[in-house]
């Protein structure tokens, strides 16, 4: 169970902080994505633009690094375990875990997936006095729905055991 929640909050992390905004229908593609496939900024751009979204990209993970969001993930799993082993198992994920070759597919990914427009307004918002606000306030958010999303999980999680 530890694993699955383990998975789960990870992929939370990468998807917060996170900003509802309205989208302008032009701003959304006509074609249906096709589950399990990313569309990336190049399928819709080409890639002459490339290297300035990996710059970027590089500029917001100066601003929202990768490290931080899984040490708050470490740190939120490790008060699910017994307080005498909370520190051999941080130590444990920390080495397991490579946050440079994990940063840097994170930095490619973005520059893939995000255009230069939508990477400029990233770094403008997250930048900002209010987007940092946002950032902090996320792993608070985020710990206050844990408790709803698990009972959810577990739910599901006996509900298929169980073929309802």
């Amino acid at each position: 169970m530890i694993r699955i929640f383990l998975i789960f909050a990870l992929f939370i992390a990468f998807l917060a902080p996170t900003q509802a905004q309205e989208v302008a229908p032009e701003a959304v593609a006509q074609e249906p994505v096709i589950e399990g496939v990313i569309e990336s900024a190049d399928d819709l751009l080409g890639n002459a633009d490339y290297e300035n979204r990996l710059e970027l990209s590089r500029q917001m993970h100066e601003i929202w690094p990768v490290r931080p969001k899984i040490e708050t993930v470490l740190d939120r799993i490790a008060e699910q375990i017994e307080p005498q082993n909370r520190m051999r198992f941080k130590s444990a994920m920390r080495k397991a875990i490579k946050f440079q070759a994990l940063e840097e597919a994170s930095i490619d990914a973005m520059a893939d997936i995000f255009t230069t427009d939508e990477l400029t307004a990233m770094i403008a918002f997250y930048g900002s006095k209010e987007g940092r606000s946002v950032s902090f306030k996320t792993d608070d958010y985020e710990r206050a729905l844990q408790p709803v999303m698990t009972k959810m999980i577990d739910k599901a999680l006996l509900d298929t055991k169980l073929g309802q």
